[in-house]
């Protein structure tokens, strides 16, 4: 039986390529997007803990107005209801309304990209930073507005070669324009699995992030952060608390807030725990996505292939017809017509697999490239996207879920013109012209 099911759709050769592009397409868009969807959580399971911090437990306090639109909550009031709950805070963490992106320059050849953040003490524990040389912002430069800077260690090669770095004049040459004078104080050590050199990236195009006092940027917008305020600032609850002595203590800061506010604002206090599982599923949740959307060239090519096979009940209805009148059963032309369905969308779907592979390697070869285009403001995570040990490949449930495709594509769609072809009258057949 498969060998004559083979022989039939070796007969119309161009007619069975044609047929079987929808599938090879669909399968390797399911092989593709399951291994991308992999390759997210791997860069989601490694960026997380840099990018958000090694504190679970984070309180995250901002107001808006009925508008929409972010207040700032003046310096004082965020002190006062910290030395209000001394015991229940760690620490809390500040942060600028302004950042600046551009370039340290110490002259033509000695430059290194860079987006400077404005942060208070603690900001190096929240950001696991290992600090190699001097040390971190604190208290003093905040309160003081000191244009105290820690930069990367790749920086500080790139600026000062194999010099010490600290306590040196450093120039930050704004991509608005502006010249912004800093003084460095510690040099951290810049994380990255990437190879930049496998990837011909030039160190002083990386653009890595660089910490000062949030106070000295704003003071060189000229805002007071005792009049201005802050945007929004995280808490630090103490380790020890369990879950309810967190939640009560979020509603208190909102019932403080709200009670400074008023009814014409939205005061928003949130309790950030282990943030990593729901971000894990966003993740899952867009790859699922994608993948019903590529379910959709399969959806064509079934019913190209259900076309083509009515195409063939059509054209071999004699042939049928003689089968039957010599004593063939319906079960035996319902499977001819199926294992046609089958062999074909099994064909296609191998094929499609392949394809799958070959675009994950095409993907990860032109990835550094591909990279150029993400905006700067995702800076902090490109090193990981193009990590050395996060790879695009395809994943053991990627193939089972394009085998089930291509198993169900192939039943499925072959299910009507073979029950149209065993159902079929021999004397009606024997008729047909």
């Amino acid at each position: 039986m498969l060998k004559y099911a083979c022989k039939s759709l070796l007969q119309n050769k161009l007619k069975s390529i044609l047929t079987m592009f929808g599938i090879v397409v669909g399968i390797a868009s399911v092989m593709f997007i399951m291994s991308l969807g992999d390759f997210l959580n791997q860069v989601i399971t490694k960026a997380y803990p840099c990018l958000y911090g090694n504190i679970n437990n984070q309180i995250w306090i901002y107001v808006t107005n009925n508008g929409g639109n972010v207040e700032c909550i003046p310096q004082k009031n965020i002190d006062s209801f910290v030395e209000q709950h001394e015991k229940e805070i760690d620490t809390y963490l500040r942060s600028s309304n302004y950042t600046y992106s551009g370039k340290f320059v110490i002259d033509n050849q000695k430059y290194s990209k860079t987006e400077v953040v404005g942060v208070s003490q603690g900001y190096d524990d929240y950001c696991n930073l290992i600090m190699v040389q001097g040390r971190f912002i604190n208290e003093e430069d905040c309160r003081k507005r000191r244009s105290s800077i820690v930069i990367s260690d790749i920086a500080a090669k790139n600026c000062f070669g194999n010099e010490s770095p600290i306590g040196k004049n450093i120039e930050l040459k704004s991509n608005t324009g502006e010249y912004i004078q800093y003084v460095v104080v510690g040099v951290y050590k810049y994380v990255s699995s990437v190879n930049h050199q496998a990837h011909n990236i030039n160190a002083r195009e990386i653009q890595m992030g660089a910490f000062t006092s949030y106070t000295y940027h704003d003071m060189l917008k000229g805002q007071d952060n005792y009049k201005m305020g802050l945007q929004y600032f995280v808490i630090i609850p103490d380790k020890n608390m369990s879950i309810s002595q967190l939640n009560s203590f979020v509603n208190e800061a909102y019932q403080y807030y709200y009670k400074m506010y008023g009814k014409n604002y939205t005061i928003t206090s949130q309790l950030i725990l282990s943030n990593y599982d729901d971000v894990s599923k966003i993740s899952t949740l867009i790859t699922l996505i994608f993948l019903v959307i590529s379910s959709i060239a399969l959806l064509v090519g079934g019913i190209g292939v259900m076309n083509t096979l009515f195409i063939s009940v059509t054209e071999r209805t004699r042939e049928i017809g003689i089968r039957k009148a010599l004593g063939a059963k319906n079960s035996y032309i319902f499977l001819q017509f199926i294992s046609e369905s089958i062999i074909l969308c099994t064909v296609a779907g191998v094929i499609g697999i392949i394809g799958g592979c070959i675009l994950d390697k095409v993907y990860m070869r032109y990835l550094p490239a591909i990279i150029r285009y993400v905006p700067n403001d995702f800076w902090m995570i490109k090193p990981f996207i193009l990590s050395e040990d996060i790879l695009m490949r395809p994943t053991l449930i990627g193939t089972i879920v394009s085998v089930g495709f291509i198993i169900l594509t192939g039943i499925i769609f072959g299910m009507v013109p073979a029950l149209k072809a065993a159902k079929m009258s021999p004397v009606d057949a024997l008729r047909d012209e």
